[in-house]
């Protein structure tokens, strides 16, 4: 099933600045950037929400192939 990660600029209650939202399909949600405008949170989705969803992916899987368990060794001919 394909992963429907959705990112959405959301503007600070005092009205400040953005951020960028990231809410996975399972998981918690991210706060990942801070923006001046909601023209640059958009911006950053649309050019590099890819990109960072690609290495948050990657580093995913590699944690989670270090987590398995060791394969079994052969004992060393003495």
């Amino acid at each position: 099933m394909p992963h429907k990660a959705k990112f959405r600029a959301i503007q600070l209650k005092d009205g400040s600045a953005w951020y960028v939202l990231y809410s996975p399909d399972e998981g918690p949600t991210e706060h990942i950037e801070d923006f001046y405008t909601e023209e640059d949170a958009l911006e950053w989705i649309e050019l590099e929400s890819t990109s960072w969803l690609a290495k948050k992916r990657d580093a995913i899987r590699k944690a989670r192939r270090s987590q398995r368990p060791a394969t079994s060794l052969r004992a060393k001919d003495t």
